[in-house]
């Protein structure tokens, strides 16, 4: 079932047309020619990534040798995470290949590892590896890309959920099937895998199944670590008796079988109720590979199914997909340099690129010596939308070239630094910006991000050697195409000022087809850096959003008199899209963040990127609150529910469509919980509760086990006393196991709702353990108990109102009940509650007195206790203030005092009950 795959058959690149005559183009002075016998020095970064391991204290299980790779030896203080096993190995491992190198003879390597000072302007703080290479340009190159293949870069932890009864037996212990599988994937995909605790519950999901699901850390290099992920769901499917499958087909025609934005990959997945695990996309583009892990195929497709019939039927559309693309193959140059950049920095951005655009990516592999890219997609639209958004990316990264114009002169009494000096000076240069240095006898060449580029120029100089000789500097910054007149202004008048200004060269330098370079050129530190300000000040910088259709003609007004005023307000120029240029992103307008769905841009200098937002601000006010700005919301739900939920596709569409929003649910082999809703920022609120609303969740609770517990379950007044009451005011089902469990004798409790109601889950035990206490029952949760979070920091100021003044009303009792209870009071507590009822009585004749005072009394305190008795039972209600006084007029301890006021623990002798508070406060009010 293995397609063949589909040969590479770019098209042939236009050859450059030469620049316009109003485009800067001026002479300057050519870079010293270096001598072939000088060697090329050169000093990098190592990519590594210094992740910390898991708590040792949250270790259910790990698979052999994790812990002494992960954890600290015990016998040794806490170290940092630099000082990990793991990451000394890797960097003993290192130390071997460069002393292995060097003993070649070819090229010296050599390797530092540096602390940065408190005055480096680096944000990342911390241990800093650098390479040092010497030796003829063709082999430093060719020794980076080893050294790079050889290492771990993509150094990651992948995480994900896993349910506690699926791996554990009855009596506590995980299966032994399971340990075994753990410890093959991992010595089969290279990597170290944990097993932790569950994480905390929050208070705004209070589902115990997923409280209690245990999390598993995957440790390793990105394309390991997402094959071992792949194992380890595939592992739990079958836990789940779900029937497996594998299929081939061609990793380069996987995401144009997905589709856009995986809608195909989804559909199929709905129809068949199964889950589809798709291949990395970029296989060995790291050129690492562990030691003693086993082979990958590149091609391989895992489709898991409740059913055999589900998973053939997955497979014959999946094969009916790919049988019927069009593909279309375009490759074009890169600075292969900026390919490892955005290998190492930018991989999940072109991800997402090609998961919107359908389209598959292939970059040189790390460290590689030639710079072509190619896109495969299946509508060349696409595949040129793919390759301007990745070329924007590129844009990220400059190069800069010092040049030292009379390094090889005679007359210069400077001494020429050793090579042990470059050495120094290139590590230091390197350690302190992030940027990749490279030094000859024609000066400096620098690469990297716009700010490690900047920040290694004004660190170079500072260098006595540099600052006194006369040189040169030149940063390219790279830009599409598009964007050659907006940058150089009418008749080229925004580069001619800059010019005047900054007393440098602005050169438009031809590129490729798609993009192109600025070049900044100038004889002096200071002004050189003045011209690069400005330049920067004046690219484009864009803001994109949507606004329906129904609004475009209202915002642009008549004969464009409205988006003009606003235009000439804030110097922008603003873009109303239809749809064909949506599908194609404006023609270079869009960034790559920005996506089609967007159908107005605004676009402006970087200098004034600061009133993008007040545009965008009075456009938005144009349209009503039901059609506001479209936003995300992410919500989290169970990995193994999405599937259920996606076979409700009828009622998805139909709750997209009611609220105009989007659901998106994460690729299975992302093991992810978050689903993306996206809609109208007015409506989204009901279109998350409509969601919520199909999502189940449950909350588990133990209480006592008693003999009064079980005869109540067995009575026939216990449905429609306790359990119906609380599904018709909370909405949550209240389920009692069938008899107590016998060792640890009590009662366990499911409440049942779904995650539009997880706010009532509160309510609902309190109601349930108050219910339970009025009939004698002790219902304190033993296990499983919710603790209500505090309302606000003013809490702890009035610790006696939750127990005193607003202390909740019991709800009614039957009657039988009553006289059950009234029967089992003994003598002592009907004193108790006689000597309390009389307190209360003197409450209220107390109150009665201070209200009973005439206006013109001596003292306030009538007029304040009266202004009290207003606002506090203003706040009250005197409906509720009726209720908590609902006193006999016998006032005696017999069977119905206890339906007047049930004494609690906290209340003391010398406080009053609540009720008789309230009620004097009501009396207080009326007179």
């Amino acid at each position: 079932m293995t397609p063949s795959p589909i040969t590479a058959r770019p098209f042939p690149i236009p050859s450059q047309a030469p620049l316009p005559p109003h485009y800067p183009h001026h002479h300057t002075i050519s870079p010293p020619l270096p001598d072939p016998r000088d060697p090329l020095h050169f000093c990098f970064p190592i990519p590594f990534r210094t992740i910390p391991g898991p708590d040792q204290d949250d270790i259910v299980l790990a698979t052999d040798g994790a812990r002494e790779r992960w954890l600290h030896p015990q016998d040794t203080p806490l170290t940092g995470t630099h000082k990990l096993p793991v990451h000394q190995w890797n960097l003993d491992n290192l130390r071997k290949l460069c002393r292995d190198i060097s003993n070649k003879g070819s090229c010296k390597a050599f390797l530092t590892v540096s602390e940065p000072r408190a005055a480096m302007k680096r944000k990342k703080r911390g241990a800093v590896m650098n390479v040092s290479l010497a030796g003829d340009a063709d082999i430093v190159y060719r020794v980076r890309g080893q050294i790079l293949q050889s290492l771990p870069a993509s150094l990651q932890c992948g995480t994900l959920a896993i349910e506690r009864e699926l791996i554990y037996q009855p009596d506590g212990t995980i299966t032994s099937a399971v340990k075994a599988h753990l410890n093959n994937v991992a010595r089969w995909s290279g990597v170290d895998i944990f097993i932790l605790k569950p994480t905390k519950p929050t208070q705004e999901v209070n589902d115990t199944r997923q409280a209690e699901r245990l999390r598993v850390q995957i440790y390793g290099d990105s394309e390991s670590v997402e094959n071992a992920k792949t194992k380890i769901l595939l592992m739990i499917d079958d836990i789940l008796k779900q029937v497996g499958h594998i299929t081939n087909i061609n990793v380069s025609l996987c995401p144009m079988v997905c589709g856009r934005a995986r809608k195909n990959v989804k559909l199929i997945e709905a129809t068949t109720r199964t889950a589809i695990y798709f291949p990395n996309l970029f296989p060995s583009i790291y050129g690492y590979k562990p030691k003693d892990s086993g082979p990958r195929h590149p091609d391989q497709i895992y489709i898991t199914g409740n059913t055999q019939e589900d998973v053939l039927q997955a497979e014959r559309m999946l094969v009916e997909l790919m049988l019927n693309l069009n593909v279309y193959t375009k490759t074009v140059t890169i600075a292969t340099l900026k390919a490892d950049y955005i290998i190492l920095e930018r991989l999940d951005e072109v991800k997402k690129i090609m998961e919107s655009n359908g389209t598959f990516v292939q970059f040189p592999t790390l460290g590689a010596t030639k710079g072509l890219m190619r896109v495969q997609g299946s509508e060349a639209m696409y595949v040129e939308k793919t390759i301007k958004q990745i070329m924007q990316i590129t844009g990220q990264f400059y190069n800069a070239s010092w040049w030292l114009l009379d390094a090889n002169n005679p007359a210069n009494k400077l001494r020429p630094p050793t090579d042990k000096d470059v050495q120094q000076m290139l590590t230091d240069l390197s350690a302190y910006s992030g940027a990749e240095l490279s030094y000859n006898a024609r000066g400096f060449e620098i690469h990297g991000s716009d700010e490690a580029v900047k920040l290694a120029l004004e660190i170079a100089n500072e260098i006595r050697f540099v600052k006194q000789s006369a040189y040169q500097i030149r940063v390219r910054i790279e830009l599409a195409n598009e964007h050659k007149e907006f940058v150089a202004g009418k008749k080229n008048g925004k580069i001619n000022k800059i010019m005047a200004q900054s007393n440098v060269q602005v050169m438009f330098e031809t590129f490729n087809e798609y993009n192109f370079y600025i070049c900044v050129v100038g004889s002096k530190y200071e002004p050189a850096m003045l011209g690069l300000e400005l330049v920067e000040q004046e690219l484009p910088a864009a803001v994109s959003f949507y606004v329906p259709d129904q609004y475009h003609k209202r915002i642009i007004g008549i004969q464009g008199a409205h988006i003009q005023r606003l235009m000439k307000k804030y110097s922008v120029y603003v873009k109303f899209l239809n749809p064909t240029e949506r599908e194609i992103g404006s023609g270079g307008w869009l960034d790559a963040d920005l996506t089609g769905d967007n159908n107005v841009v605004i676009r402006t200098p970087a200098r004034n990127a600061a009133n993008l937002e007040l545009v965008k601000g009075e456009i938005m006010d144009t349209v009503q609150k039901v059609d506001a700005e479209i936003v995300t919301e992410t919500v989290v739900v169970p990995r193994l529910y999405h599937r259920a939920l996606n076979t409700n596709l009828t009622k998805l569409q139909e709750l997209e469509r009611k609220w105009g929003c989007t659901i998106t649910f994460p690729s299975s082999e992302d093991a992810s919980d978050n689903v993306t809703i996206k809609g109208p920022e007015w409506q989204l609120p009901d279109a998350v509760n409509d969601f919520l609303s199909l999502v189940p969740e449950t909350h588990k609770m133990s209480i006592m086990w008693c003999m009064e517990l079980e005869e109540l379950l067995h009575s026939d007044t216990f449905q429609s006393d306790i359990i119906d009451p609380i599904k018709m005011k909370f909405n949550i089902e209240v389920h009692f196991s069938n008899g107590q469990d016998s060792q640890k004798e009590t009662q366990a409790v499911t409440f049942t709702y779904t995650r539009n109601y997880a706010g009532n889950l509160q309510d609902a035990v309190d109601t349930l353990t108050s219910l339970l206490a009025h009939r004698g029952i002790n219902s304190e949760p033993v296990r499983g108990g919710i603790s209500r979070p505090k309302s606000d920091t003013f809490e702890e100021c009035f610790p006696y109102f939750n127990s005193k003044v607003l202390q909740t009303a019991p709800p009614p009792m039957g009657a039988e009940e009553a006289k059950r209870l009234s029967g089992e009071v003994n003598a002592s507590a009907q004193a108790e509650l006689q000597r309390m009822l009389n307190r209360h009585e003197a409450g209220m004749n107390a109150f009665d007195a201070i209200g009973s005072r005439p206006p013109g009394s001596s003292g306030s305190t009538g007029s304040a206790s009266s202004q009290y008795s207003r606002n506090s039972v203003g706040a009250v209600g005197q409906e509720t203030a009726h209720k908590r006084l609902s006193i006999s007029s016998s006032g005696s301890g017999g069977g119905n005092a206890t339906n007047i006021w049930t004494p609690t623990a906290n209340d003391g002798d010398g406080d009053w009950p609540t009720g008789g508070a309230l009620g004097s406060l009501e009396r207080l009010r009326r007179s």
